[in-house]
């Protein structure tokens, strides 16, 4: 297993993978997408694609990888991400992803990373056998009815408000079992992605709607998210309070549902998770979080905390930590 070269990404993976991934691309921008974010700060850092080839030096097997910092029981652990798990048709059935991810979760291991995770679509069992736990993955609607309104100062979200989000993200993350941390850079990335989102024609029938509640200045609470008129629902992305700010997101998701009829997404992690009305909630069968503690450290940790995540009534991700 090695890093894949630009060039073999370009001629040997990329054709492949656009097929499953495209989202309604052309080829051309799911292409550029890629390489605008290998160029920012956290791709040249973090991102990559590994794999492996046969003796004639074709890729046979590759994933993307992505490094990340995740805080569980108040540790700050190296974290790192596994996506777009793919064997070309060549070399399939040969078990060659299965030893092709063993061989980096050793190499992981052994240079002092804490915790891998992905979210898979196919069936968990394939993770499983190479020490995956799946955590509870679900989905949730809110009739926009039960929403709180109350008297709150509610604006878009602009530029100027990513500071103040980034302390909400923050808050949140501090009351959390487990949580990915972002730093600037990856913060960075995850606005790439959403502009790119923006641009996809799978969206075009859907609005983005970020909107803030500030006091003052200071921005108190915010929501992410996507108005789905054609599915009567506002598409929640993650939101976010300062401590004692709470009681704002319930009217900061009702501004954003404006007269559609509903609130649905991944089911959010606490706290934001305690603020949401009673509704409906159903498991997801489409990325599904698993998690494989590596370290000593991390595995201590699922031995304290493992039977809280597997049973806890809140989810452990935002759709935005989707890799």
């Amino acid at each position: 297993m090695e890093q894949l070269q630009p060039h073999e990404i370009a001629e040997q993976v990329l054709p492949e993978t656009f097929k499953l991934w495209g989202d309604q691309r052309p080829y051309e921008q799911y292409v550029a997408d890629l390489r605008d974010l290998e160029s920012t700060s956290y791709g040249r850092r973090h991102f990559g694609f590994l794999g492996v080839r046969d003796e004639s030096g074709t890729v046979q097997s590759c994933f993307k990888r992505y490094g990340r910092e995740a805080m569980w029981g108040g540790k700050r652990l190296r974290a790192v991400g596994i996506g777009a798990v793919f064997t070309l048709p060549a070399g399939r059935r040969r078990g060659l992803a299965s030893l092709m991810l063993g061989a980096f979760l050793d190499r992981e291991r052994a240079e002092g990373t804490d915790l891998a995770f992905l979210f898979t679509d196919i069936h968990p069992a394939f993770y499983e056998r190479l020490g995956f736990l799946a955590l509870p993955s679900r989905s949730f609607t809110v009739r926009a009815s039960s929403l709180a309104r109350g008297r709150v100062a509610i604006s878009a979200m602009e530029e100027s408000d990513l500071a103040g989000v980034r302390k909400c993200y923050d808050a949140g993350v501090a009351r959390r079992s487990l949580a990915l941390v972002r730093t600037p850079i990856v913060w960075d990335a995850i606005r790439l992605r959403e502009r790119q989102d923006e641009a996809s024609p799978a969206n075009r029938f859907a609005q983005p709607v970020h909107l803030v509640a500030r006091d003052g200045r200071t921005v108190r609470a915010y929501v992410k998210g996507w108005r789905q008129p054609r599915r009567d629902a506002y598409v929640l992305d993650e939101m976010g309070a300062l401590e004692g700010s709470d009681e704002l997101l319930p009217p900061l998701l009702s501004a954003a549902i404006g007269d559609l009829g509903k609130v649905t997404g991944w089911l959010p992690p606490e706290p934001a998770r305690s603020v949401l009305p009673r509704g409906s909630v159903k498991r997801r069968s489409s990325a599904v979080a698993m998690i494989v503690p590596l370290s000593r450290l991390a595995q201590s940790l699922w031995q304290q905390h493992g039977n809280d995540l597997l049973h806890a009534s809140a989810d452990s991700f935002w759709s935005t930590d989707h890799v």
